[in-house]
């Protein structure tokens, strides 16, 4: 169900960022860095819009900064302080507590709104999103017709009940996790919801949920757990890495170390940094795995194929000052 819209367009945006400086967080610097990184020509590298999304809650503000000239060039004004941006290639979502708003990346407005009270996540890739509800109510659809969802009247297409979410796959498959380990699999079929069992996984809470390729992830306290096998890590302030291509591990940051955990249960590889913070969900990008820290020294690293890990000392990206 569509709602009326109470999103305004910030007008003399580029001013107004002309006059303060606008910091991109941590885990928007680490989307950049993964993107524009020492050694990769940029030349090379799929910047969709060339536009990197970045938030003020203090201010209730959305933005979006053109990385090719440098500048805030539009926004939008939130409803409350409370919200995040998701973009996927040109889908854009802006989620509040009581709202899913999808975004004109063009024009940076709200060309359609979806009721969403009551919900707990939210997640989107290759134009499918899933909406989770706080019973478990798993509501999975394509981005293009996302405003016609009503979380109050339409039936969810899995519940995974009370400790369960979900998480769409990069490859656009929604996978739903309750806490007794079962997993579901939800796939977008013309439109449609196709739903199939696909195993299950050591019954637990489920804290995080991310994907390596169409494999799910979980994960609990200090414990991974996949449908292979489970890794308890020495540290619990840990952070599962963003849904990415397949492979035979999962990354997961740690306050001063990177984890590479084995898919299948077996004994993770460390990668220490030279500082300690909160960490930013890793990413994968191609043949290289970026992750970054909130911390002065050690900020950020980079671990690609066959080579050694590379840590660095990231710089904070501000908007220009005029």
């Amino acid at each position: 169900m569509s709602a009326q819209n109470p999103l305004t367009p910030v007008v003399g945006w580029r001013t107004r960022a002309a006059r303060a400086a606008a910091v991109v967080t941590v885990p928007v610097l680490l989307a950049v860095l993964a993107l524009v990184d020492q050694g990769f020509p940029l030349a090379r590298v799929d910047l969709n819009d060339g536009a990197v999304w970045v938030t003020s809650t203090e201010h209730m503000r959305v933005g979006r900064y053109n990385m090719q000239v440098e500048e805030l060039n539009g926004g939008l004004v939130t409803t409350g302080s409370t919200f995040d941006v998701l973009q996927d290639a040109g889908d854009v979502l802006l989620v509040e507590p009581a709202t899913i708003s999808v975004v004109d990346p063009a024009g940076v407005t709200a060309s359609a709104q979806v009721a969403a009270a009551g919900t707990t996540a939210v997640t989107m890739a290759a134009g499918t999103v899933a909406v989770v509800g706080d019973e478990g109510q798993v509501w999975v659809r394509p981005v293009s017709t996302l405003e016609s969802l009503s979380v109050e009247q339409d039936e969810p297409d899995v519940d995974v009940g009370a400790g369960g979410t979900a998480v769409v796959a990069r490859s656009g498959v929604a996978f739903a996790v309750a806490a007794d380990g079962t997993v579901t699999r939800v796939e977008l079929v013309d439109g449609q919801s196709t739903v199939s069992p696909v195993g299950s996984l050591e019954a637990g809470a489920v804290d995080q949920l991310t994907t390596v390729g169409d494999e799910p992830v979980v994960l609990t306290g200090a414990v991974v757990r996949t449908l292979r096998g489970t890794v308890t890590l020495p540290e619990e302030d840990v952070v599962l890495q963003q849904p990415g291509p397949a492979s035979d591990r999962v990354l997961v940051a740690g306050r001063s170390a990177l984890y590479e955990v084995p898919l299948d249960g077996s004994e993770p590889v460390v990668h220490r940094t030279e500082g300690s913070g909160v960490p930013a969900a890793p990413v994968q990008v191609g043949s290289c795995a970026h992750a970054a820290w909130a911390s002065a020294r050690g900020s950020y690293l980079r671990l690609c194929d066959g080579k050694a890990p590379t840590p660095t000392t990231s710089r904070t990206c501000r908007a220009p000052t005029r």
